[in-house]
């Protein structure tokens, strides 16, 4: 359980404070909530399978990548799609995102986005979830290595702005999916780094906050 956390702040929706909940049963042990995570509950009858719904959501994520770094204004090269996994790199000089050189570029210089999607299975989804009632395909991640991630990495000399390309990657996903992103795993445009756990809701952020000493 995310037991380091409190409920969220006053002020905040009861339906936010369901996404504490959420987190607990959705990204499973403590430890898990140290890792970003990608979970969502796609509608039943949008797949005939869950190996079938495994490739319909990555399919989305796809998409919603791809759209978030062309609205960034990035290129981008799909190097890798294959067991449900995905690595990109993207390019922008603003950012200090080079143009991968054979015989020149090392992997640590380049920006990436790397994605992998488990098979779901048939669960009901929350009743805050966007559109979905009855059974739906989980894409949880409480398992310790089998579980769905969006990691926005940057190269050594870059400063993409991780919270910014994550929050264009939510915005373009299914109402159903949400990114949960760690404490201290995601760069603003200053080069800080974000200290507390949070949702993405459709680019949206919904915040966890720490309970005081």
């Amino acid at each position: 359980m995310l037991s380091g956390y409190m409920s969220p702040q006053l002020g905040m929706t009861d339906w936010q404070g369901g996404l504490v909940n959420l987190a607990n049963w959705a990204i499973g042990p403590k430890q898990h909530g140290a890792r970003n995570s990608l979970i969502a509950w796609m509608p039943a009858n949008e797949a005939v399978s869950p190996a079938d719904a495994q490739a319909k959501f990555l399919s989305h994520v796809k998409v919603s990548i791809e759209s978030a770094l062309t609205d960034l204004g990035a290129n981008f090269t799909l190097l890798y799609d294959k067991d449900g996994r995905l690595t990109y790199q993207f390019y922008k000089n603003e950012w200090g995102c080079p143009t991968w050189v054979n015989g020149q570029s090392k992997v640590a210089d380049m920006c990436s986005v790397k994605v992998k999607i488990v098979e779901p299975r048939l669960g009901s989804a929350p009743n805050f979830v966007s559109g979905v009632q009855g059974t739906a395909y989980a894409f949880t991640s409480g398992h310790e290595t089998a579980y769905n991630f969006v990691n926005v990495g940057n190269g050594a000399a870059s400063h993409a702005p991780q919270q910014a390309i994550y929050a264009a990657i939510s915005k373009q996903l299914p109402a159903w999916a949400y990114l949960y992103l760690a404490p201290k795993s995601v760069e603003l445009d200053n080069g800080e780094k974000v200290a507390f756990p949070y949702l993405l809701d459709q680019g949206k952020a919904e915040l966890f906050v720490y309970p005081e000493a």
